[in-house]
């Protein structure tokens, strides 16, 4: 099965004749043998406004097999939009 890579809210103002996107949030996931999660585990969701400009992203990490503290796939770190922009400006 596939994994969602994108969701879209539009919006109507006039009965359903047309549509504007509001928002829209794009999904990334981490591959095998990439670092801090496993196959398919959800990395980013990145909300963008209808222009397309985004307005932040939300970061996940996971527990890999092998790690202390946790079980594989059990979340590990989450980021909201605002913590993983000040994570960014710090670390580069």
């Amino acid at each position: 099965a596939g994994l969602v890579t994108a969701v879209t809210l539009r919006r109507s103002s006039d009965g359903g004749a047309g549509w504007v996107t509001a928002v829209s949030v794009e999904y990334a996931y981490y591959a095998a043998g990439e670092s801090y999660g496993n196959d398919r585990d959800l990395k980013t969701a990145t909300v963008k406004d209808g222009a397309g400009a985004v307005l932040g992203n939300d970061y996940h990490r996971y527990y890999t097999a092998g790690q202390a503290g946790g079980y594989q796939g059990g979340l590990r770190y989450y980021l909201t939009a605002d913590s993983y922009r000040r994570a960014a400006q710090e670390l580069g």
